[in-house]
């Protein structure tokens, strides 16, 4: 009971803290469907995930970094990992986190082993891993960092 008054006093005192509380849970929901869906795929042939639409769900949490989505993915049906964004000139994973700067997918990945096999795929207009780094990062991932000095210092770092 004082937990639940503790509660209500919060929420009225501090603005925005329902609104915080709101987005945990549905995240929290989220990853539990996830989850679930997980166990579904982990039972699917290549056909049946395509139709699923598993390999675009997992592309798309690879291009927003929503790194714990990626894992539950990956995890559930380890031959997701071999996604390819067909949106953009059939690019693995690997790429597609170097194009969209998306630092926890890529460490991830890294540490999976694919770097070693991925690293050197040329993509269908002739890119490869050092091309897409040279590119400039999406709009989304410039805005984190203020000024042009220190956007230019990650964009440098994303090269090296």
């Amino acid at each position: 009971r004082q937990h639940g008054l503790a509660w209500k006093a919060l929420t009225l005192l501090v603005p925005g803290v329902k609104r915080l509380y709101e987005k945990k849970v549905m995240h929290v929901q989220a990853l539990e469907l996830l989850r679930v869906i997980g166990l579904q795929i982990s039972n699917m042939n290549v056909q049946q995930l395509k139709e699923a639409r598993a390999y675009d769900a997992v592309v798309r949490t690879a291009k927003f970094g929503i790194i714990e989505y990626f894992k539950e993915l990956t995890d559930s049906c380890p031959h997701l990992i071999f996604s390819v964004d067909v949106s953009n000139e059939n690019i693995g994973l690997f790429q597609v986190a170097v194009l969209n700067r998306q630092d926890k997918i890529y460490n991830f990945i890294s540490q999976m082993g694919e770097k070693k096999n991925r690293a050197h795929v040329i993509s269908s207009s002739g890119n490869n891993m050092l091309h897409l780094a040279g590119f400039l990062a999406p709009p989304s991932q410039l805005d984190k960092v203020s000024g042009a000095a220190l956007q230019m210092q990650r964009e440098i770092q994303w090269f090296q």
